[in-house]
């Protein structure tokens, strides 16, 4: 594997780890970034939305589970996923053949997880009719970092498609950054990781609204950090 993919893959798993490289000041530079609050939420949403995932596999243990994670990236989230009497079929989505190649590897064989990894853009899936038909509907639907990347008229877009696309009883599952709960000036001056938008629940929640979620349909949690 080469190229940017493959750095950004690598970038992640190790503040997955919390485990500094190098020597000297390049040590020194990565505890201090993963000491930070964002590099922190990125660990603690990873353990939260394993934990999820775990409930989700138990609940659709007596269903045909059928599950989407767009810009899957490792899938590290599905290495602890217990053993259930039915299959979970997951489509991992990403556009890059590295990530999709790195999730191949890491995951387990075998067992009751039936990974499906396809080379696509997670725009297309804002087309809930389009999903239906290719997928039947999804059970649940999940990514674990990609919406606070897309801008607000494209998101409620795909909010809805992915709304849309669900069986009944399935769940959506957006998690997101809250801006008013992390800092930024390390990352924006040193290491320009400043491509996301920024946004506080409220925000998100009526993205939530607008893309045409039930309002008693929409609940919040808080990770563990906080």
């Amino acid at each position: 594997m080469r190229g940017n993919g493959l750095r950004a893959i690598l970038t992640l798993e190790t503040v997955y780890s919390n485990t500094p490289a190098g020597k000297g000041l390049g040590c020194l530079l990565d505890k201090y970034f993963l000491s930070r609050t964002l590099a922190i939420a990125v660990r603690s949403r990873l353990h939260m939305l394993k934990r999820i995932l775990k409930d989700r596999s138990r609940e659709e243990s007596c269903s045909t589970a059928r599950w989407l994670n767009l810009a899957c990236g490792s899938c590290r989230e599905l290495i602890d996923l217990p053993q259930t009497s039915n299959e979970i079929c997951v489509y991992g989505i990403d556009t890059d053949g590295n990530a999709l190649e790195f999730a191949k590897e890491l995951l387990p064989k075998g067992g009751s997880l039936n990974p499906r990894f396809l080379k696509e853009n997670a725009y297309r899936f804002s087309n809930a009719k389009r999903n239906n038909e290719r997928f039947g509907g999804f059970t649940t639907v999940y990514s674990a970092g990609l919406f606070d990347y897309i801008n607000t008229s494209q998101l409620t877009k795909i909010v809805g498609g992915l709304w849309e696309s669900l069986v009944d009883r399935g769940m959506l599952i957006l998690p997101f950054k809250d801006k008013l709960r992390y800092e930024t000036f390390d990352y924006h001056w040193l290491v320009k990781w400043d491509a996301f938008f920024q946004r506080d629940q409220n925000e998100f929640v009526d993205i939530c609204r607008r893309a045409g979620i039930p309002e008693d349909s929409i609940s919040t949690e808080r990770d563990d950090v906080w």
